[in-house]
């Protein structure tokens, strides 16, 4: 991680995801309205994937240039985008602020800085995950 904090506001949401390889197409692909089309890089499907549980996208891509592609509900981008910071940018704690925006922090930071400040939810980086980002289910000590 080369800073101890990133702050992505909702504008600047699709840029943050581009850079990692999602990219936001149209919302005129879903009937209902709320998932917009993205295609995604091979990276980008693997980590998505993960985030959902091991469901990787497999449809083909919609541009060329993509691996994948996918409707993404547009409740679930800031959630990638969190999953983003701590899984791939290392960030410890992931805060999404009242207005959408996601801020990636060391836990230091927050501490000091936005523990008691308004927020949706703060997602952390425990550091006990024993396989990857799972962590072991002490009952059956399974991990996948």
């Amino acid at each position: 991680m080369g800073t101890n904090y990133k702050y992505v506001s909702a504008w600047e949401r699709d840029k943050y995801l581009r850079q990692h390889g999602v990219e936001l197409l149209t919302g005129e692909a879903c009937g209902l309205g709320m998932r917009i089309l993205c295609d995604l890089s091979e990276s980008a499907a693997l980590h998505i994937g993960a985030m959902l549980g091991g469901a990787v996208p497999s449809a083909p891509n919609w541009n060329s240039g993509a691996a994948k592609s996918m409707l993404i509900p547009r409740s679930l981008l800031p959630d990638i985008v969190v999953y983003f910071m701590l899984a791939l940018e290392g960030y410890e704690v992931a805060q999404v602020t009242e207005d959408g925006a996601v801020m990636g922090m060391s836990m230091d930071l927050w501490k000091q800085e936005y523990r008691d400040k308004p927020r949706t939810h703060a997602y952390f980086r425990d550091g006990t995950a024993r396989s990857g980002l799972r962590n072991l289910h002490e009952a059956s000590g399974r991990v996948e």
